[in-house]
């Protein structure tokens, strides 16, 4: 599963488990307090 590696004020970079990480806006996860480690899906 894909993994929640670093926040900032606006963007959240995520690990997927082939070893590659992507940049998200904060505003595209669909919960409160998200934290670094938390596990995520990630639909495209």
């Amino acid at each position: 599963m894909n993994e929640v590696i670093s926040i900032s004020d606006e963007k959240v970079m995520i690990g997927s488990e082939d070893g590659t990480a992507k940049e998200y806006p904060v505003s595209s996860l669909n919960y409160q307090g998200v934290r670094v480690g938390d596990k995520v899906k990630v639909y495209e």
